[in-house]
């Protein structure tokens, strides 16, 4: 694969269970615009998870690589946190050099680090103690910090906070799908 430096892949497919690909096959007609049509193909593709990696089989197996995929979509989360409900993405201005926009960057993960992960492993930590059907939401725990920070600091009853934490930053309970980690632990 690659125009210019081709680069040995291998491409893993694994069959979806039925609901998961009847659930696709519902999201895609109803998506899709009033006046195109989705081929049969597509919709046979659908029944597929296909997933192009470049892991030798002696790396990974076919369910490695599918269980790495989904590791990936966490680390999705991870930005998708650090960015939108941090405000990453607003601190750096338009006209910084590249050594200014880079100082800040790793001035701004640093915080990342030292003030959300922290608390994040920490109420994770207490949630699993106990809440056992309770798991803390990486998304809901960064909004959470935006809304609540001046209640996290002056808190003087640590269970009254992870009560707090409890009701606003766990996930809902589904049994449509699973959490992100659920997915890992699964």
């Amino acid at each position: 694969m690659g125009t210019e430096h081709k680069v040995k892949v291998r491409i893993v497919a694994n069959k979806l269970p039925k609901k998961v690909a009847a659930k696709r096959k519902r999201d895609a007609r109803k998506n899709r615009h009033s006046k195109s049509n989705h081929s049969t193909d597509y919709y046979k593709y659908l029944e597929w998870e296909i997933i192009i990696t470049t892991v030798p089989i002696i790396i990974w197996s076919a369910k490695q690589v599918s269980r790495a995929y989904r590791l990936r979509w966490h680390i999705e989360i991870i930005f998708k946190a650090w960015k939108s409900k941090l405000n990453l993405d607003k601190i750096v201005a338009h006209k910084m050099n590249a050594n200014q926009c880079k100082i800040i960057l790793y001035l701004a993960l640093l915080y990342v680090f030292l003030r959300c992960a922290k608390l994040f492993q920490f109420f994770q930590r207490q949630i699993k103690q106990n809440y056992k059907d309770k798991q803390l939401s990486l998304l809901k725990f960064y909004d959470f910090i935006q809304t609540f920070n001046q209640q996290i600091t002056e808190c003087k009853s640590l269970t009254l906070l992870i009560k707090i934490v409890v009701k606003h930053a766990c996930y809902d309970k589904r049994k449509d799908r699973y959490n992100h980690e659920q997915l890992i632990y699964c």
